[in-house]
């Protein structure tokens, strides 16, 4: 019940922030600009509408709500460039933007980031400015007369910047434009093809595809898109047609392509489709067998979806359709999409156009070659492989190669963005107003016998291991971080020890650096509930990604559980020598970090994070689970999954507070909400995979300042020398 008041609460802030962005707005049209206690002033007269002046922390309120405020209206927009060969290309948007404007996909999309997800003016602006140029690189879908064509580039974007909302702003202006039958390629595994199915459904399907389906009768419900685009088009509107769902298992299957209708596309029809599809032999291979058998595909294409080792079996050759574009994008492009077997050459310098691909990279080329009008837009952070994909490389039955032959851009992230740059910026001695994130980052040793080498094997977890491996920290031998351990929390790890020995079959077999990270994690998680009314109500995440293997992880799991239970327990009888230790780390490790302290006003005491409703131990409950679920996940095979960061604010009208596990799946593409503290130990040799696997890159708003990273000095000098 209290949660559900709380709730309430929330919802009347939202509302009341929806009015004061809307009287901001006005303000800037009017003036150019909008200072603070403008901001201010319409912050005060539309909370005091919705809560009154005598709501608990109403000033508190106001000057949160006024500093987010104005960040937003302060974000610089990020640089746009360009590279791009236009021959071939028959110029059709620059003249014509109206085309789409005012469009129930583009404009409806615009007023979701605006309303729904409180993107800032700079930041739309940029999507806006963004794909618009990258939209006028590829062709007019609507110009019949020109026939054929193949457009493909790649769009290259700082890691965790919001690359997703950029596409989906692309498919709907191209949806707009005309382009009716487009497909996303996300991911080789089912949990990111979900995620980003979520996103679709969010940003441009308009309704819940988890719990749509036509065979049982469940109806269409609306999300707050689809219920803006039903407001502004009732009459018009035409939903589009889904292969793909919201669910782990949602992917183009056998169902989806038996019940999917194959309605026919142009001009003059209203329909249109949308997949989204992991990069997985089976779900492609479906797509084009589904293609081959529709109305619109010209006779004798049936088999071209075969791969060897079977052969095709077309009695016609491609392209199969020609009354309709297909628009590609691949996320993530450089990742399973780009052929990495060795072209035979018939002479120096000449390939062998009888060649077969790996069988990714031959299927989206079978996927695209099946069209005589087609387009491919790559996105990634890391764009490597994909500039050396050979520019003329060709085989018989797969086309072109998925070189960006026609267009690069690469799209810099507005100001607010903590990236490469501002995280592993070496300290400039001669420059002291320049980057300092010696707090962000904490280096870490006692993970390994030698954690200056990146081939050490012996340790709880060496950076060589193999699946095998069992991770043992020897308390006794082991080596200690003397900067993380002062006395009373190596007092407290030893206590903490004894006690899990007495009351478990067995003692925490963890390093005091994994247990500083959890213990960092409940303080960061307890400042932003103090900090502010509305954090109670956002999601909070630590990571924890060390090993590849899936043994591995279940044992960290297991002792990541003990660990937090053995808290709870130590709180029951000895709850002084646990607040001493978390005191020590709050007044060490974040105190004079905080945006209080750098900007002098009135600092969160210790006594607050203990004592709040919301406090210490709240978070440590919270991490511990509901109903007996625990909100520790791993993330990585059978027996792990992903946590529902939606279904579990619906269901407790609260934020999840989780730690996740993990290996392969945390390293590309996957979002964790409210990431502020990271246990990075994974090496690697690749530029591409290591910064991939920074997840805690992105948008950190109101709490960029308790975000930590527990790393190994070598890994952190890895990213220094990337950036």
């Amino acid at each position: 019940m209290i949660y559900k008041f709380m709730a309430t609460i929330l919802e009347n802030i939202n509302r009341a922030k929806k009015s004061i962005r809307i009287e901001c707005d006005y303000i800037v049209k009017d003036n150019g600009k909008i200072t603070e206690p403008e901001i201010k002033e319409e912050v005060k007269l539309a909370l005091k509408k919705r809560l009154g002046e005598n709501f608990h922390n109403f000033k508190s309120l106001v000057n949160e709500t006024t500093e987010k405020f104005l960040l937003m209206y302060n974000t610089k927009s990020g640089k746009i460039l360009e590279l791009s060969d236009d021959k071939d290309h028959k110029p059709w948007l620059e003249d014509n933007p109206d085309r789409v404007k005012n469009g129930e996909y583009w404009e409806i999309y615009k007023a979701f980031l605006k309303e729904e997800e409180n993107f800032s003016e700079a930041a739309i602006n940029d999507i806006d400015s963004s794909t618009q140029k990258i939209l006028a690189k590829l062709e007019d879908p609507q110009d019949a007369a020109h026939s054929n064509w193949d457009r493909r580039g790649v769009v290259i974007g700082s890691i965790q910047s919001g690359k997703t909302a950029n596409f989906i702003g692309l498919i709907n202006k191209a949806r707009d434009a005309g382009y009716k039958f487009i497909v996303v390629l996300s991911g080789t595994n089912n949990d990111l093809r979900q995620q980003t199915q979520e996103r679709i459904d969010d940003g441009f399907i308009g309704y819940y595809t988890s719990t749509y389906s036509e065979i049982k009768g469940n109806p269409q419900v609306y999300n707050p898109l689809g219920r803006l685009r039903q407001n502004k088009f009732p009459d018009k509107h035409q939903w589009p047609l889904h292969g793909t769902f919201n669910k782990l298992n949602g992917d183009f299957n056998k169902a989806a392509f038996e019940r999917l209708p194959k309605q026919n596309l142009g001009n003059n029809r209203d329909a249109s489709y949308i997949f989204v599809i992991k990069k997985n032999k089976t779900p492609l291979t479906r797509l084009i067998q589904w293609l081959l058998k529709h109305s619109q595909c010209k006779a004798g294409a049936s088999g071209f979806e075969r791969v060897p080792p079977l052969n095709e079996t077309n009695s016609s050759e491609p392209p199969f359709i020609s009354d309709f574009p297909i628009l590609i994008l691949d996320d993530e492009c450089d990742h399973y999409s780009v052929d990495t077997k060795e072209r035979p050459e018939i002479t120096p310098g000449v390939l062998d156009e009888e060649y077969d691909p790996k069988t990714i990279n031959g299927l989206i080329r079978k996927l695209l070659f099946c069209f005589s009008r087609r387009a491919y837009v790559g996105y990634t952070a890391t764009p490597f492989a994909n500039i050396f994909i050979h520019e003329g490389a060709y085989a018989k039955n797969y086309g072109p190669d998925l070189f960006p032959k026609s267009f690069m851009f690469d799209i810099r992230p507005p100001s607010n963005h903590q990236g490469l740059e501002t995280l592993f910026a070496e300290k400039d001695e001669d420059d002291p107003s320049g980057s300092d994130q010696s707090n962000f980052i904490i280096t870490i040793s006692d993970f390994c016998e030698n954690p200056y080498d990146l081939f050490c094997n012996k340790g709880w977890i060496p950076y060589k291991h193999n699946k095998n491996h069992i991770p043992i920290y020897n308390q006794n031998s082991g080596i200690l971080d003397e900067d993380l351990l002062d006395e009373d929390t190596l007092n407290f790890y030893i206590e903490l020890l004894e006690f899990s020995g007495a009351n478990a079959t067995e003692k925490i077999n963890l390093p005091p650096s994994i247990i500083h990270a959890v213990m960092s994690f409940i303080i960061a998680s307890t400042i932003r509930n103090v900090r502010s009314y509305e954090e109670i109500f956002s999601h909070k995440s630590m990571l924890i990604h060390v090993s590849k293997f899936i043994n591995v992880q279940e044992k960290i799991e297991i002792e990541i559980q003990k660990l937090i239970k053995s808290i709870l327990d130590v709180l029951k009888y000895n709850k002084e020598f646990f607040f001493k230790s978390m005191k020590h780390i709050y007044e060490n490790y974040f105190l004079e970090h905080t945006k209080e302290f750098k900007a002098n006003k009135k600092l969160i005491s210790f006594e607050e994070l203990r004592h709040h409703e919301k406090g210490i131990e709240w978070i440590l409950n919270e991490i511990n689970g509901r109903d007996g679920n625990s909100n520790i996940y791993r993330m990585s095979g059978k027996g792990g999954n992903k946590p529902n960061y939606r279904k579990y604010k619906n269901d407790w009208n609260i934020g999840l507070t989780t730690i996740i596990i993990g290996g392969d799946k945390l390293s590309r593409g996957v979002t964790f909400d409210g990431l502020s503290t990271s246990y990075f130990l994974r090496a690697s040799r690749m530029y591409d995979t290591l910064m991939q696997m920074g997840r805690w890159f992105g948008y950190r708003q109101g709490y960029e300042d308790v975000c930590r990273l527990y790393t190994s000095a070598e890994l952190r000098q890895n990213f220094i020398d990337i950036n």
